[in-house]
Order: structure tokens, then sequence, then C-alpha cells
């Protein structure tokens, strides 16, 4: 007759199977003792009180083989599993939020500079374009950082860690790759880009082609800090990527006053560095300077970003046998990657259609104050979206990690959670923006032209920022769930499909004013914020296999 053993009897059991277990496979992590408590428990029949022994003997190598070692969770990726959501995705992105709204206030000082030289409205003509051609170096990278928090979420919510060191390394072979393709490219090509494809003349287009020459050419820099600055928050950490990107700008607004202006003059209030200049001799560069900052501003925290992905303690993913190329492990990532890349793709070239739409029909060779505006109000506009990024950051962490460790319910809320934070920073920002309009595009050009139509775009198309930006958020929910083709072809209907041909029908077929070109804009961002929402709110997303 089966008896259930005594409490005491269990007990010892307990203990005996674990000491039987340890002597027998070594290896077996200490929770196998409370898989064997749960299995203790349980209503199968039990062992007879006597005759404990034999049985232990015989149960071992099954419980050896049952007990199979799991690797524990560090506390980085525990904290994104469990707790609060509400505290835990503001923890994570706030970071992340403040890093990106540095980013790109270091850009607003970046085009407060040029805007002191004696060029001011060429020079920021041609960094406006030059900054969105250059940008598909970005966003080429960013493509495959996202397939790689995608990858790297999901393993470390399996407690796969060697799957996600393997993909780390991985990643940084196409990205050095991809680098030297897009150094060449703007080493030779800039002349070309600017001056044909762009169609900027005079002597906006000397200047574009030189600073495009660097900025294209120094890629390699933001391959590797987005890259690396994604690995680690596919890790679990918010903290180091962001003080990567704070300390990169913070270099690289030296740099910049340094390499712009050189010896003098130097605008207030950085009238400090011009004796520093003069002492180490950097010439005066002027725009061309700015390009050059620029990529040493990124490429020293790369160097430090290296350093902790191969010696951090408890994290390191760098090793020297996962860096043997691994056709399939790159083949998974590109083809998780290249919708993400295409996306952004798409998003850039409708940028470059409205600045080439301003530059044929709203633009002269003796005023390119609307372009000049534009760019300016572009910089504001990428504030809006880069703090969208910084939630998204957090949103695609949390929502890859937690389907890997099959919690999809809390992957979702995720998301949603993300954007309302978003979306109440983003309504605070843009009642700044409508009510210092005039004095914020004074700042970069006090031309009266260029002010003009600055608050004229920001009237019409500054009240859907915050709509932006929950786009943004929603659309890297769905990246870090490895959904990365669900946003490209929403981006691509609203924009290919609506945006684009609207704006080139209204503006060069029917040769409207270009208030409605702005009003083009607007619609297009609620109609794409819009689309996003539908799409995250059906749920299919979370089956996404990521093999």
């Amino acid at each position: 007759m089966l008896l259930r053993p005594a409490p005491l009897v269990r007990n010892r059991g307990l203990r005996g199977l674990c000491y039987a277990a340890r002597r027998f496979a070594p290896t077996t992590p200490l929770h196998t003792e409370t898989s064997l408590r749960a299995f203790m428990t349980t209503d199968q029949p039990l062992i007879r009180t006597g005759e404990v022994d034999d049985e232990l003997r015989r149960s071992v190598p099954a419980v050896a083989e049952v007990s199979s070692p799991t690797p524990a969770l560090d506390k980085a990726t525990a904290a994104l599993l469990s707790g609060s959501l509400w505290k835990g995705v503001a923890k994570f992105g706030v970071p992340m939020v403040g890093a990106m709204a540095l980013h790109t206030t270091f850009n607003l000082v970046d085009i407060y500079l040029i805007s002191r030289l004696p060029n001011a409205t060429e020079s920021l003509a041609a960094i406006g374009v030059c900054d969105m051609i250059a940008a598909l170096a970005t966003i080429v990278s960013n493509g495959l950082s996202s397939a790689t928090v995608a990858v790297l979420s999901r393993r470390l919510g399996a407690r796969d860690q060697e799957g996600a060191a393997r993909a780390t390394c991985q990643s940084l072979l196409v990205v050095g790759a991809l680098s030297v393709v897009f150094g060449v490219l703007g080493f030779a090509g800039a002349g070309w880009i600017t001056g044909e494809l762009m169609d900027l003349r005079g002597r906006t287009g000397q200047l574009a082609a030189e600073y495009l020459a660097v900025a294209l050419g120094g890629s390699f820099s933001i391959f590797l800090l987005l890259q690396i600055t994604s690995v680690l928050r596919g890790l679990g950490s918010s903290k180091l990527p962001a003080f990567l990107l704070v300390a990169g700008n913070v270099l690289n607004l030296v740099l910049a006053v340094l390499f712009v202006f050189g010896p003098g003059p130097v605008p207030e209030p950085f009238g400090v560095f011009g004796p520093i200049a003069e002492a180490l001799s950097i010439p005066r560069m002027e725009l061309v300077g700015a390009a050059w900052a620029t990529v040493i501003g990124r490429t020293v925290p790369c160097l430090v970003g290296l350093a902790a992905l191969a010696w951090r303690p408890g994290r390191r993913v760098l090793f020297a046998r996962y860096f043997k190329p691994s056709i399939d492990e790159m083949v998974r990532l590109l083809r998780l990657g290249w919708p993400s890349s295409a996306q952004l793709v798409v998003r850039v070239a409708a940028i470059l259609v409205l600045q080439a739409i301003i530059s044929r029909e709203y633009t002269t060779v003796d005023d390119a104050s609307a372009l000049a505006a534009y760019g300016i109000c572009l910089r504001l506009e990428m504030l809006a979206l880069f703090i969208g990024l910084g939630w998204g950051a957090a949103a695609s962490t949390f929502v890859g990690t937690n389907l890997g460790a099959g919690q999809p319910d809390r992957a979702v809320r995720a998301g949603w959670i993300a954007s309302s934070y978003n979306l109440v920073l983003m309504i605070g920002l843009t009642v700044v923006f409508l009510v210092m309009s005039r004095s914020i595009l004074e700042f970069f050009d006090p031309d009266p032209r260029v002010v003009s139509a600055g608050q004229e775009y920001l009237l019409y198309v500054a009240p859907t920022y915050a709509l932006v930006g929950v786009g943004a958020v929603l659309s890297q929910a769905l990246t870090g769930a490895g959904a990365t083709m669900s946003s490209f072809v929403l981006d691509a209907i609203v924009l290919l499909g609506v945006q684009i041909p609207v704006a080139l029908g209204c503006a060069v077929a029917f040769d409207l004013p270009r208030t409605v070109l702005w009003s083009i804009v607007a619609v297009g961002n609620v109609a794409s914020v819009a689309a996003y929402v539908v799409w995250y709110r059906r749920g299919s997303f979370v089956r996404t296999v990521i093999r």
C-alpha cells in the first residue's frame, strides 16, 4: 500500500534527494531543491517509507536530467519582468529621454553657432539638407540596432545569455562593414549628392558638399555609437547609454566652438574658447568644423562603450569566439532589421522631398529664407521625435524582454504606459514652441523673412508634435517585439501613399502657397499616429516569432 510520508520523512527525503543530485550531477544549480520540493508535494504516488534509499538511487539520474541548469536573471533583467510598470518604465525611460532631449538641444546649439557665421543663411540651408542626407547612415544603422535590441531582449528574457552575446558580436561585424561603405560614399560622392541630386546652388551648394564629405565620411562613429548604446539598452541598462550620449554631445559642443570659430571672433557666451583655440593652433574652419566636431564627439563615447561591453562585470557580451562570422546570425539580424531601416528611409525621403519642393518652389538664389526656416523648425521637430524615441527605447526593451519571458500582457501595457508619459511631456513642449516661436526662431536667425516663415510652419505643424511622439513610441514597441515589418508598412502607406503624392500635386502641379504644404504635413502626422494606435490595439504583434 502506498502511503504519503509524514512531514518529517518528506523533509528527510528531500534533503537526501538534494544531496544525491549534487553528488551525481554537481552542475545542478540551487533551484533544484525548489523543483524537488514541488515534486514531493504533488498527488503522484509516493515512495514507501521503508524503501527510501532504493527509490533515491533509482531516481537520481532522472532528477539530474529533468532539472537542467537555468541561468539566473541579473538584476537589470529581473526589474524589466516584475514590479510596477509605471515605475519601471519611468525609471528606465527618464534617463533615455533626458539623453535624447540633451542630444537635440546640443544640436540646436550647433545651429546657434552656425547662425553666428557671416554667411549664416547659406550655412543653415546647407546643414539642414546635409543632416538629412547624413541621417541615411543613422537610418541604416538604426535598423540593425533595432534588430539587435529585439533579439537581445528576447534571448535575455528567455535566459539565453550565450545567444545574446553571439547576436551582439555578429551585429558589430555587420555595422563595421556598413560604416566602410558609407564612408567611401561620403568622401567620393558628396559633391554629386549635394549638387546633382539635391540641386543646391551657389555658395549653399559649396558649403553643403564640404560638410557632407566629412559628416558622411565619418559615419562609422554614428554606426558604432547607435549600436553600442542599443546593446546596452537591450541588456537592461539605460543610465550608461544615456551617459555616453550626453558625454558625446558635451564633447561635440566644446569641439564645435573650437573648430567653427578657431581663434575668433567667437560669439558670447563662448568667448573663453578663442584663446584656447589660439593656444592649440586650431584654425577657423566654420561650417566644416562642425562636421569634424560631430565625428570626434561620437567616436570617443564609442571607445568607452566598447570597453564596457568587453569588461563590464556580470554583463560582458564581447567574446572573441563569437566574432567568427556566422551567416545564419547575420542573416537573422538583417532580415529583422531591414524593415526598420526602410521605415526610416521612408521618413527621411519624405523630409527630403519636402526640402526639394521648398527649394524649387519657394526659394530663389537670393532668398533661401523658407528653406532656412524649415531647417530650423526641423530641428525643433527632431526634439519632439527624439523625446518620443527616448520613451520608445524603454517600450522596446520592456516589450521584447517580457515577450521572451512569456508575459505578453505586461509587454503590451508597457507600450501604452510609455506612450502616455510621452504624450503628457510633449503637450507641454508644444505649448512652449507655440508661445515662444518668435524668440526661438530669432535666436537662430534674426532675419525677419526666416522668422515669418518659421512661425507660419509652427502654427500649422507644432500642434501635432505630441502625436508624432506617440507614434514614435508605439513604433519602437512594435520593433521591440520583432514586428519591424508592421512599422515599415504603416509608414509607407501614410507617407508614400498619401503625404508625398498630395504634397507634390499641391505645390508643384497646382502652384499653391506654402501654407497648404504645411497643412499637408500636419494631416500626415495625425494620420500616422492614428494608424499606429489602431494596429497596436489589435495586439497581433505579440505573436511575432524571432528565430
